[in-house]
């Protein structure tokens, strides 16, 4: 498989969505966390639900068409969020998710590894977040985050349930989410 086909399977900047309001980043960096006993075992990433982004039109265009969870996640300076697949525990697994770099440090992070290449020595590859900018991100795809600096790292996290990654990422470039789009439903 080539780099570009690789890469559009892991994550995809979602173009026709605009980037989030700064309040949201506010928001992210004031919530309480909590470390959930799958993710001890994983390292250092916390969550916190947005109850504040949850209620925008954007959201509520998501809900009315899939079974979605909306989350912040805070990952601790100088920590490794191993390489693992999302939730395979739960009886609605989390397929995919639209992720969006809040805040915090830049350098941090997020890498895919496709083990077909070679079994003994990973091959991976980089998602280049933007601030604020929304990215389709398949969680069943071998992923890890690496912190190495003294700042945590905020993201904006809209998980999907049992809907396919190439299913939501059809949606997503094909719906006109129209104006406000982040405004109270």
């Amino acid at each position: 498989m080539d780099l570009d086909t690789f890469n559009n399977t892991c994550f995809y900047k979602l173009k026709n969505i605009p980037p989030i309001p700064d309040l949201f980043v506010a928001s992210a960096e004031q919530a309480v966390y909590k470390t959930h006993d799958q993710h001890k075992q994983l390292a250092h990433s916390n969550t916190s639900v947005a109850k504040d982004f949850r209620s925008t039109k954007f959201c509520r265009i998501l809900q009315n068409n899939f079974s979605i969870n909306v989350d912040y996640f805070k990952n601790d300076p100088h920590s490794f969020y191993k390489f693992h697949k999302d939730a395979p525990w739960q009886a609605m697994p989390r397929t995919c998710s639209i992720n969006i770099w809040l805040s915090g440090n830049p350098g941090a992070i997020t890498m895919f590894s496709d083990t077909e290449i070679n079994k003994l020595t990973n091959q991976v590859f980089i998602c280049n977040y933007e601030k604020c900018v929304p990215f389709l991100f398949n969680s069943q795809i071998p992923h890890a985050v690496v912190n190495p600096f003294n700042e945590a790292r905020y993201i904006l996290s809209i998980g999907f349930h049992i809907a396919p990654y190439e299913r939501v990422k059809k949606f997503l470039d094909e719906t006109d989410f129209g104006h406000d789009l982040y405004s109270p439903a």
